[in-house]
């Protein structure tokens, strides 16, 4: 979701610290993620994952938390667990019900991340399902193209590529920084017989901002060869 892109660059720049249980010594947001993103360049997932153990272990605020589930949600999606994304995924709701107003904003990334999941696993009628909750929630001007983003996907899905390829036409790939929105836009152009679109899209995510879905996003095109999957 181009949110959550958005979230993670601003978020990086932050000035808070926390510590490690290992070291006296802070870690500032942006290293987090720095280090994050370099065990997914060097396929470390397990590292990933057991350095978002010692992050929740230092019990972080609420929004800190629900950041902290997205991206092991995506970790877990990266290394082939698409079960344990899914369980993953579902960590959100209980954190809002507990935490309230304040971070109700991932409940739009459950929502979506949710419908991706089950349409990529063929559950067709509960991505559905899932999707309408997303957009009755998702009321903002900039939802709209994490609305199309997300119609392209369960369109691929269906492999009803000229769908697809009118939901990703729908979205201008220079104005969203988000790398899997852009992956999602390449695969939908691409089944909708846009080559050409498709492969200009895949250089925008080569050469797009270094966070954590970054490797985890190029190591899924590694593995899609010459088409998504």
């Amino acid at each position: 979701m181009r949110r959550l892109a958005i979230a993670l660059l601003f978020l990086a720049g932050c000035a808070h610290t926390t510590t490690t249980a290992t070291s006296a010594k802070p870690l500032t947001l942006r290293q987090r993620l720095d280090n994050m993103t370099t065990s997914i360049e060097k396929r470390d997932l397990a590292g990933a994952l057991r350095d978002t153990d010692a992050w929740l272990a230092e019990k972080p605020d609420a929004d800190t938390e629900g950041l902290i589930y997205n991206c092991r949600t995506w970790i877990r999606w990266g290394s082939g667990d698409k079960r344990g994304a899914a369980e993953e995924n579902e960590k959100i709701p209980p954190l809002v019900a507990r935490a309230g107003d304040k971070i109700k904003h991932w409940m739009l990334h459950y929502w979506w991340d949710r419908a991706y999941l089950e349409a990529e696993a063929g559950r067709s009628d509960d991505a559905d399902r899932s999707r309408a909750e997303f957009e009755r929630i998702a009321t903002a001007p900039d939802d709209a193209d994490s609305k199309h983003v997300l119609a392209a996907w369960l369109a691929f899905r269906r492999d009803d590529g000229d769908k697809a390829r009118v939901e990703a036409s729908a979205v201008d790939p220079a104005k969203d920084g988000d790398l899997q929105d852009l992956y999602v836009l390449a695969c939908a152009l691409e089944s909708g017989g846009d080559a050409a679109g498709a492969a200009s899209i895949r250089d925008r995510i080569r050469n797009g901002s270094r966070y954590p879905m970054k490797p985890t996003i190029l190591q899924q095109m590694a593995r899609d060869g010459a088409r998504c999957q």
